[in-house]
């Protein structure tokens, strides 16, 4: 009944099932029920469970392949609050997590890192930008926890910035991974569309999580990245929108301020030879930075995102069996 109600009464795109005081039996059966319910409905719905998060907190290992089944996102950590702290929090529980998590988040099936909190109180600048970053470098779903009738326009444009929700709902759908984390600096790195001869392009973030408020030099080669594409790639700064061409074993250099982040999107040159400069389709074509010829000055970037009242998200993925494409939240 409650079901139907959602998909034909009301016509909602979005359900979220919570479990607050049900106990363990009952979960791993109301969830996968109100599931099929849900798919007999006929109508493409989001399903959002809270499950494995109850589970957890019980220090019982979810059943993800049933989650897979039965939900398209689902909720693993604490709630999260309107603070820097809470934010790094639920970032170290998804890194210190992902090998043993990563290979369930997919096309319609995603890990739920909870809410993205640019435009409250609790973030700055800089942070809002990482928290951005960091989201969409993993893959988790964005929602947005804020009064939009009070949203400060340099926050709107990083909510609402088309290269990172590009990057976000990435049609591989693989979860992003940590692949560096040295005297508070995390380097995450996601496989992204498209590929070549079995090189993907990738989305890159560097993230200053150092608590002693100073900005860091980070230096690295292509290769050090984990990019080794020998006809190399069209690196575009996320935030910045500039764009240059790198080889595997050039250099990028970027100054991170304290608490904030560099987003590089880079993407696989299929053929050295080819006529059309890969960053052809900007008007102010240029390197990334004066300082080298591939150099990202990432100190001072304020540019953010964009909303109206309302924000509205595409996925693709499946409930059960079915496919389906959605939707707003």
């Amino acid at each position: 009944m409650d079901a139907d109600l959602f998909a034909k009464e009301w016509q909602v795109d979005f359900v979220k099932l919570d479990g607050c005081f049900s106990d363990v039996k009952a979960k791993a059966i109301g969830y996968p029920e109100f599931g099929r319910h849900l798919n007999k409905s006929g109508r493409p719905i989001v399903y959002s469970c809270s499950w494995p998060s109850y589970l957890i907190d019980l220090a019982i290992t979810p059943n993800y392949t049933a989650l897979v089944e039965t939900c398209n996102l689902w909720r693993n950590y604490d709630d999260v609050e309107d603070s820097w702290a809470s934010v790094l929090n639920i970032i170290e529980y998804y890194a210190k997590e992902q090998d043993s998590i990563g290979k369930y988040h997919g096309p319609g099936h995603w890990h739920d890192a909870d809410m993205l909190i640019i435009g409250n109180f609790g973030l700055s600048y800089e942070q809002s930008r990482s928290q951005m970053a960091i989201w969409c470098v993993m893959g988790v779903p964005l929602f947005m926890s804020t009064d939009l009738t009070k949203m400060r326009p340099e926050l709107k444009k990083i909510l609402l910035n088309e290269m990172a929700i590009k990057i976000n709902q990435d049609p591989l759908g693989k979860f992003g991974r940590r692949i560096t984390n040295r005297k508070g600096v995390q380097i995450w790195r996601r496989p992204i569309f498209p590929s070549s001869h079995n090189y993907y392009s990738f989305a890159v973030a560097i993230l200053n999580a150092r608590v002693d408020g100073t900005p860091i030099l980070i230096s690295r080669t292509i290769e050090q990245l984990g990019l080794y594409n020998p006809n190399g790639y069209k690196i575009e700064d996320v935030f910045q929108g500039t764009c240059a061409t790198v080889k595997p074993r050039q250099t990028v250099t970027s100054k991170i301020p304290p608490s904030g982040v560099v987003f590089w999107k880079f993407t696989v040159i299929a053929d050295e030879s080819s006529d059309e400069h890969p960053c052809s389709q900007y008007v102010n074509k240029r390197p990334i930075n004066s300082l080298g010829p591939y150099y990202v000055y990432a100190v001072g970037l304020i540019y953010v995102l964009g909303i109206g009242s309302l924000i509205t998200m595409f996925f693709r993925g499946k409930i059960g069996k079915r496919v389906f494409r959605v939707v707003k939240v």
